[in-house]
């Protein structure tokens, strides 16, 4: 996932739309920023999972790096309007 955000984000900055780039708006920087985050907590709940090796702690290491790869994907065609898998 991580290596997914990095062409996102660098369409987010070479595009342009109404004379400055997509990055520059909100929404689509919101976009961007998000992932990192989700990606951050799952690797914490992998790590946690790992150090317990109980089930309640692989069961939430599973469902926060789901989350992460389903919502950054998601977060990435929309960043790229809807042709994420050709453009970035």
């Amino acid at each position: 996932m991580t290596r997914a955000c990095g062409p996102a984000v660098q369409h987010a900055r070479a595009r342009e739309q109404f004379g400055q780039s997509i990055g520059a708006f909100r929404a689509v920087g919101q976009l961007c920023a998000d992932p990192p985050v989700r990606v951050g907590a799952a690797r914490a709940a992998v790590h946690t999972a790992v150090r317990t090796v109980g089930p309640a702690g692989i069961a939430t290491a599973r469902l926060r790096a789901d989350e992460a790869a389903v919502r950054g994907v998601r977060d990435r065609l929309q960043v790229c309007g809807g042709t994420g898998f050709t453009c970035c």
